[in-house]
């Protein structure tokens, strides 16, 4: 076998040909020009970008049945109050052996709060007597 008859291992015999690379180059030249002209023409017209938000779901558990989670998400909610952050309704749900935890939903603007410095964080910290774990259950970009 010679060099030419084994070096297609795909069994193609067709040459791409420099015209092909060519317009291939030029759609994407184009793609680019628009896409920077769009660009121009939005930031000319003073449109400014969405900020991209975040809708989280935390599941906070206690350490005993004894904790108050209605006071606690109180608490919580008036210790941490930033910029670009709600917080959503609070609900109770069971776990076991007459332990519940708490479902505390919020939003987020994301340039402005970080989940895990903002939140999680002050949580762990501020009420670690009363917080055994904090999950994230959802979080959805939006």
């Amino acid at each position: 076998m010679s060099d030419s008859e084994g070096s297609d291992l795909f069994g193609g015999d067709e040459e791409i040909h420099d015209s092909d690379y060519e317009a291939e180059e030029r759609i994407r030249k184009a793609a680019l020009e628009h896409n920077k002209a769009k660009a121009a023409r939005d930031a000319a017209a003073g449109k400014k970008k969405a900020a991209a938000q975040s809708m989280i779901v935390l599941e906070i558990k206690p350490y005993d049945e004894e904790t108050d989670l209605k006071k606690l998400a109180e608490s919580i909610r008036n210790k941490i109050t930033k910029e670009g952050l709600k917080w959503g309704e609070d609900t109770l749900a069971d776990m076991a052996f007459g332990l519940q935890k708490l479902i505390f939903p919020l939003s987020i603007v994301d340039d402005l709060v970080s989940i895990d410095d903002d939140v999680i964080m002050v949580i762990e910290e501020e009420f670690e007597d009363d917080v055994q774990s904090i999950e994230i259950a959802a979080f959805n970009k939006l």
